[in-house]
């Protein structure tokens, strides 16, 4: 019976664990700057922001790998956490660069795996995000 109430217990908290709502501990954003023309590098700004007692360090493994629509070249596939803009700040960003190599709608997108930690256990996580855009 103690072997039962120990295993019922034990899943229990396991599918408490992997069920915890990520919107909970972070918020993810990934939106242009600026305008967009043909022909042209443009920018998405992905920015993620932990809440609460998470933090996102710069010493965990950080990973985006970034793909456009038809039509759109980024300038680089893989970002690291080498990449983030202020690796000071709470919140860490990267810009990737894209081309869109006609006008009109186009979309970069974003596949990350990441680690949230608190000051007794680093977590990873998975993400997408996509930047939508409007090229002239």
């Amino acid at each position: 019976m103690r072997t039962l109430i120990f295993f019922s217990v034990l899943f229990s908290a396991s599918w408490v664990m992997a069920s915890d709502d990520s919107a909970e501990l972070y918020d993810l954003t990934y939106a242009v700057k600026g305008d967009v023309a043909s022909g042209k590098a443009g920018a998405c700004a992905l920015t993620i922001t932990p809440k609460g007692k998470q933090t996102l360090k710069t010493t965990t493994p950080f990973k985006a790998m970034i793909k456009g629509s038809e039509g759109v070249t980024p300038a680089k596939e893989k970002y690291t956490a080498k990449d983030f803009v202020d690796e000071k700040t709470a919140s860490k960003t990267i810009e990737t660069e894209f081309t869109p190599a006609k006008a009109g709608e186009g979309t970069v997108n974003a596949n990350l795996t990441f680690f949230l930690c608190t000051d007794e256990i680093c977590k990873r996580y998975k993400a997408d995000a996509a930047c939508d855009f409007k090229a002239k």
